[in-house]
């Protein structure tokens, strides 16, 4: 059997880190290719100190469970989403419940009336916890992002097709990232109006 001498294991380590990083590369390539109006919009500083995790051909529920993982880890969270899916909602309702998650978002249109017609009931309680704002923005959002500023304040721009699946998502812990991020959200809360349930 070869055992690798030091300086095997260090140009080994290396050329790993090369390899993922162009791998990264690629992938975020893709993922910003997703949407044409995403590069208009999205500030450089995302793409510093950046983790991409984009969806695969053969695991595509690996996105969806590291946005969950994200969340659920979370104690202070604020967003603007084009879309939302069940399993999310159930992540904030288990996380509200329990005093875990103090929450605030600015939902799309086709968001708004998705929870209108389909999640009205789980959003009654999940605003009614106390810990969860919903608001409603009349007009498109391009992408959605999510600013955790608790436990560890990072960003996540999470990218969608044109029919709402979720292609990929960029987990930036950029001070700028998370300054633009703020921004973003004050500026779509600002033009919005509280979520409405009948």
């Amino acid at each position: 059997m070869y055992v690798p001498t030091t300086f095997g294991e260090v140009v080994y380590t290396q050329y790993e880190r090369t390899d993922e990083i162009v791998r990264t590369f690629a992938e975020s390539k893709r993922l910003l290719e997703t949407r044409q109006e995403i590069g208009t919009v999205l500030d450089p500083s995302v793409a510093r100190d950046a983790t991409t995790r984009v969806i695969g051909e053969t695991r595509p529920d690996l996105v969806y469970e590291y946005l969950e993982e994200q969340v659920s880890e979370a104690t202070k969270i604020s967003g603007v989403v084009p879309t939302i899916f069940s399993p999310m909602v159930e992540t904030y309702l288990t996380q509200t419940r329990v005093n875990r998650l103090d929450a605030e978002f600015v939902f799309g249109r086709e968001a708004t009336e998705h929870i209108q017609t389909k999640l009205s009931d789980k959003f009654k309680t999940l605003i009614n916890t106390g810990n969860f704002d919903a608001y409603s923005y009349s007009g498109e959002i391009p992408m959605g992002v999510v600013v955790i500023t608790e436990p560890i304040e990072h960003v996540l721009v999470v990218i969608h097709d044109d029919i709402g699946v979720v292609r990929g998502i960029i987990d930036s812990k950029d001070r700028a990232a998370v300054t633009w991020a703020r921004d973003w959200y004050s500026k779509h809360k600002a033009e919005s109006t509280p979520l409405t349930l009948s």
